[in-house]
């Protein structure tokens, strides 16, 4: 603002040495004014490009700022790593939400800890037979296994609470996978790629946010979460139900939709 006020101060002073030039009959003073003229114009055109330049900072440190407020700037570029230090230190609850659950199945020991230590699970799922599922990666073949695997580990605590964990089925399309740990949400936007080897669809991701809840777009995600946690309770397992699947797949060589209607129907048992 001082120097707004500066440029204007010296657009008068050259001004009235403009007037000066043009009015005066004495060569003395003629060289005068053109001389403080000149300089004047000289000292303008500086201040104006200084005054440009601190706006254009001014802007980027805006647009950094906001980015920052919002949350984007804390990446991380080894999810699996980032997640097994938050959930090694976790009080309270950890969430996940996923479609295949290939990263959830490698942390299912770190989670099984967490279990053992009175921490609270959720998973929010969108399953291979699910119809959002199929938009997204086509056939979800051998996927159910991961969630057997997962299913397995994180019942085989002995001394676990009934209402500990819970998993639930989205026919929603998730657009990240997100887990939250305490009051630390950590997601990854993620490019679908056709695998090299297979030509099946697949999704990277190219680096990981880690939120807490100074920042935008923890509550948004965490909105989000919730919204879609709350819209799939009636297709949902209980610890129980996920026991008796473990159990049965255990002891019969079942089909890849064998196992997803086996998951089914304990899901439909406990319906609401």
């Amino acid at each position: 603002m001082t120097t707004t006020y500066v440029l204007i101060a010296l657009f008068l002073l050259l001004s009235v040495s403009v007037v000066s030039y043009a009015m005066t009959t004495i060569p003395i003073i003629s060289q005068i004014s053109m001389a403080v003229f000149t300089s004047l114009l000289a000292t303008i055109l500086m201040t104006f490009f200084d005054l440009f330049v601190k706006y254009r900072n001014f802007e980027h440190t805006q647009f950094i700022d906001n980015l920052y407020s919002f949350g984007i700037h804390n990446l991380h570029f080894d999810k699996k790593t980032l997640l097994q230090s938050l959930i090694k230190d976790a009080h309270e609850q950890i969430w996940v939400s996923g479609y295949r659950l290939i990263l959830t199945v490698e942390l299912s020991r770190d989670i099984l800890s967490a279990i053992e230590r009175r921490i609270d699970v959720r998973i929010l799922a969108c399953p291979p037979w699910s119809e959002a599922y199929g938009l997204v990666y086509g056939e979800g073949t051998g996927i159910i296994d991961n969630y057997l695997a997962l299913f397995k580990v994180m019942t085989s605590y002995s001394s676990l609470s009934e209402h500990q964990i819970e998993v639930r089925f989205s026919d929603t399309p998730l657009f990240n996978d997100t887990y939250r740990v305490d009051n630390k949400i950590v997601t990854s936007p993620y490019m679908h790629n056709r695998d090299v080897i297979f030509g099946t669809m697949t999704a990277h991701d190219f680096f990981t946010y880690e939120l807490d809840k100074n920042y935008r777009l923890y509550h948004l995600m965490e909105d989000e979460y919730t919204a879609l946690w709350d819209q799939s309770n009636g297709a949902r397992l209980t610890v129980a139900a996920m026991k008796m699947i473990v159990e049965e797949t255990e002891h019969r060589d079942l089909t890849q939709k064998e196992k997803c209607d086996l998951v089914q129907r304990h899901m439909a048992v406990t319906e609401p």
